[in-house]
């Protein structure tokens, strides 16, 4: 039968059954996200923060209006003091004139986020754990929490590790408390992702956010 397409070696066939999956990275302790929330201690005097995404790695992403470009500018300069870059987008949001909005974008990567291993624990300390970091939600002062997981994701090395999804609403300081909670939890969990959503009534100034955060286990 004529041949389609050109021949295959046999060597590089072996290579191609025999090339070993791609390795999941291993999730580190790391207190990234709350340093992330104290970034926002920085922003100048009527800011409307709409967002802030934390990471475990270190990159942060703070989304927002009512500032003007100054401003803006002067809280990325701050912000360059504990990131190691950081890039600013500033756009104007709906139609000109009175009902226009400027709007800013800031990425960035914090400098100091002191990473280590977790520890491998066995499955069940693992869901001891989690249970555990729903209760420091609740004594943080986190309501509203809804809890999904653990998830198990199988890494390498016969690792996995177990992860937990948290949805809840509170103010900075029960935000940032629950945290350095996590953060305190050392090398046994982490806070590997941390999404907060301001809720503004009557002012400037916002009591109240949506979260949603990610916590993970290292599970042998």
């Amino acid at each position: 039968d004529p041949q389609v397409g050109p021949a295959i070696p046999r060597s590089s066939a072996i290579a191609v059954a025999t090339a070993a999956p791609d390795l999941r990275p291993l999730p580190k302790s790391s207190r990234a996200c709350a340093i992330t929330i104290g970034l926002l201690r920085l922003a100048p005097e009527g800011t409307r923060i709409t967002s802030l995404v934390g990471r475990g790695d270190g990159g942060y992403t703070i989304e927002g209006a009512g500032i003007s470009q100054p401003l803006a500018e002067r809280w990325r300069d701050q912000l360059l003091e504990e990131s190691l870059d950081v890039r600013l987008t500033v756009w104007t949001h709906g139609k000109t004139g009175a009902s226009s909005e400027r709007r800013f974008s800031y990425t960035g990567r914090l400098k100091h986020t002191s990473p280590s291993d977790l520890v491998p624990v066995t499955p069940r300390k693992s869901t001891s754990l989690l249970r555990a970091v729903s209760s420091w939600a609740r004594a943080s002062g986190i309501r509203s929490l809804a809890v999904e997981g653990p998830i198990q994701v199988v890494l390498n090395k016969g690792l996995s590790k177990h992860r937990q999804k948290i949805w809840g609403k509170g103010s900075q300081e029960q935000i940032a408390a629950f945290s350095e909670r996590l953060a305190e939890a050392g090398q046994l969990a982490t806070l590997s992702e941390l999404v907060i959503v301001p809720v503004y009534r009557n002012g400037h100034q916002w009591k109240d956010a949506h979260i949603y955060a990610v916590v993970d286990v290292l599970v042998r």
